[in-house]
């Protein structure tokens, strides 16, 4: 359905791609694709989010991901070096990988800023 909506140069009219997803008898998954991200508190996916504030959002996710892809790709290296050598160097570099991999899985990618645009400011 959203597929038609950009084939008929609809995709940026939110009330378009609306209509062109219950035409298609999609509306209720629509529903509860939008209830699913408020549950979560995705809230720069939603529409009264500003368009510089959603953008910031999927910049940082994606930064996030490519992180931890890297990490994790460095955590596997390492863990190859450790079971080749068991030296103390090569434990120290896991754990080392280990911690910065966790760090990134826990971070809210937060900058200075974030959610003013939406006024979101302090908010949840």
């Amino acid at each position: 359905a959203i597929l038609d909506a950009m084939a008929h140069d609809a995709a940026d009219k939110r009330g378009a791609v609306i209509a062109t997803i219950e035409r298609a008898g999609c509306g209720s998954i629509w529903e509860r694709a939008v209830e699913l991200i408020k549950r979560a508190r995705q809230w720069p996916a939603l529409e009264t989010a500003a368009l510089d504030d959603a953008r910031d959002a999927f910049n940082q996710a994606l930064h996030l991901q490519r992180s931890a892809r890297t990490l994790h790709r460095e955590l596997k290296q390492a863990q190859a070096a450790l079971d080749a050598d068991p030296s103390d160097e090569n434990f120290r570099h896991l754990v080392e990988i280990q911690a910065q991999f966790n760090d990134v899985q826990a971070t809210e990618a937060l900058i200075e800023g974030f959610g003013v645009s939406s006024g979101r400011v302090g908010r949840v």
